[in-house]
């Protein structure tokens, strides 16, 4: 496996495999911070990006499995204030497949968002930009979606969604290393900063992957241009690679939330795109569930959600039937999905011939 992940040399980050609830390869690389020459190890905590929607979806799940919502309840039931802007036909359920028409709030300006310290200040940023939504036919990916799933979180349980995550599903998994971006310090020693092989403008104008096989490339910082802007039940937050081994641990355990109940979630709702076998290649279906990627490769079916932004980029990746799984977190932009992949045709290989 490290002869894999030696065929990106300019991967900074750590990387986990996990066979039956136990850590069968553990890979750590390159520097968290350059300022300081902090290097990566697997203590370190790196900004997972949309990877955290996982965590608000087993939050929903379980609320929902303790009788405390229904996922066809209409969000005006929980957020009175939408009833005048939003359909009352806008369930819980379309938030979580991104059916919805809400606007993105990524869009709005930075100055508007940089002062959200927590995703109730989020929601206010949502609600008071007038924003406004009805149901809609196709996924479409919407950030906005997840943090009004984190308002009704607060709404149901009383408290901050931080608070309740911390509760109810890092608590009882032992993510003890797991850190909110807006809510605690993003650069604060054992976090790992992100970066760029090219800078903040010609990233964003660059079509595909900004990706570079040569590790002196990244040295542009996008945070000095543009903070760490989302937190919370979006995504954004930090966490290391440990962490996700006890996520792994309590999926199989059925320590929040039972494997029935994972299955519906993680169950395909919209397919991004399907490979049909041809001449000895595999059959492909990638898409997405409620709050879960999924990705089926020859009848192999692999779930769990990556995440990614300027300068970072996380992959987790759980295959319930092998009981394995596939984490990679990195530092340097786009490079975690190419270190993933090569580990998980490892792990389908040597896993379903067992």
């Amino acid at each position: 496996m490290e002869a894999a992940v030696a065929e990106v040399p300019a991967f900074s980050g750590a990387a986990i495999v996990i066979y039956d609830d136990q850590p069968v390869f553990q890979y750590a690389k390159g520097v968290a911070n350059q300022e300081t020459g902090e290097p990566v190890t697997l203590k370190t905590r790196f900004n997972i990006g949309s990877s955290g929607k996982f965590l608000t979806m087993l939050a929903i799940a379980k609320l929902r499995d303790a009788g405390e919502l229904k996922l066809d309840d209409s969000i005006v039931q929980y957020i009175p204030e939408f009833s005048a802007e939003t359909s009352d036909k806008l369930t819980v359920r379309h938030l979580l497949s991104h059916k919805t028409t809400f606007d993105e709030i990524l869009r709005l300006d930075e100055s508007v968002l940089v002062s959200a310290k927590n995703n109730h200040a989020f929601f206010q940023i949502i609600f008071n930009n007038g924003f406004s939504a009805e149901p809609h036919a196709e996924h479409q990916y919407i950030n906005t979606n997840f943090i009004v799933l984190g308002e009704i979180i607060e709404r149901i349980s009383g408290t901050s969604y931080e608070a309740h995550i911390r509760e109810a599903i890092l608590a009882p998994a032992g993510m003890d290393g797991f850190q909110f971006a807006r809510a605690e310090d993003p650069d604060a020693p054992g976090n790992a900063l992100g970066y760029l092989a090219m800078n903040l403008e010609t990233w964003f104008n660059t079509p595909g992957s900004g990706a570079s096989d040569k590790v002196e490339d990244y040295v542009h910082h996008p945070r000095k241009k543009r903070p760490n802007r989302m937190g919370a039940a979006a995504g954004g937050s930090f966490a290391t690679v440990s962490d996700y081994l006890q996520l792994v641990r309590a999926l199989s355990s059925e320590t929040v939330i039972s494997k029935e109940t994972l299955d519906e979630f993680c169950a395909v709702d919209s397919i991004y795109r399907r490979i049909e076998a041809n001449h000895g290649e595999p059959t492909i279906t990638s898409g997405y569930g409620m709050g879960c990627g999924i990705r089926i490769h020859d009848g192999i079916r692999q779930i769990g959600h990556d995440g990614g932004g300027p300068g970072v980029e996380a992959q987790f990746d759980y295959f319930p039937e092998l009981n394995a799984a596939v984490i990679v977190l990195t530092n340097h932009d786009s490079l975690a999905s190419p270190v993933a992949g090569k580990l998980q045709a490892i792990v389908r290989e040597e896993r379903s011939t067992q």
